[in-house]
């Protein structure tokens, strides 16, 4: 099996749904998914930002993008 890179984009993401999304394709079982990719495009809701900061912080290492100026 091959492996998989995800990647997502994300601007202003009810954050709920960012995080579950996230946790179910990392969490695959028989997928071969090595790396999910969150981009997030200039996301103005600090909510969403706080979302991506979680995921960064949690098991998943490198699973969010820092934000550029």
């Amino acid at each position: 099996m091959k492996n998989v890179s995800v990647v997502c984009p994300v601007h202003n993401t009810e954050p709920t749904m960012l995080l579950a999304a996230a946790r179910s394709v990392l969490r695959q079982e028989g997928a071969a998914v090595a790396e999910l990719i969150l981009v997030d495009d200039v996301s103005s809701c600090e909510a969403t930002k706080e979302a991506l900061t979680q995921l960064a912080a949690e098991e998943f290492e490198g699973t969010a993008s820092p934000q550029l100026p």
